[in-house]
């Protein structure tokens, strides 16, 4: 079996034990990297609250978490776990890419073709 098909028959297995996963609620690319990156080693539950915090108190826009101080970044991803001092540093650097590089739109640098977007 090529494991192209094996894979839709892993996923179909799943899928038939599970039923099919809900949508995510995060769509925007910035936001799900900020998402994953909010919290470290932290469960579900933790990792959604710290973001609803960043996202409600400061912002999810690169400009937003730029003008944030350490401090505010701090209380937010001590909220999701360990070593929140280099969680506020990664959303700040994060956010300096998505600045930078894709002119705090990363959405529009997925529409381009695979080639173009990976260069």
């Amino acid at each position: 079996m090529a494991k192209q098909n094996l894979f839709a028959a892993i996923v179909k297995k799943l899928e038939k034990f599970y039923g099919r996963p809900a949508p995510p609620e995060i769509t925007e690319p910035l936001e799900i990297i900020l998402f994953e990156n909010v919290a470290y080693l932290a469960d579900d539950e933790k990792r959604a609250a710290a973001f609803a915090a960043l996202k409600k108190r400061i912002g999810t826009r690169p400009e937003q978490i730029l003008k944030a101080s350490q401090k505010q970044l701090e209380e937010i991803t001590r909220m999701g776990g360990i070593v929140p001092e280099l969680r506020a540093q990664r959303l700040r650097q994060i956010a300096e890419l998505a600045h930078l590089i894709f002119k705090d739109d990363l959405a529009a640098e997925l529409t381009k073709p695979l080639p173009q977007a990976k260069k």
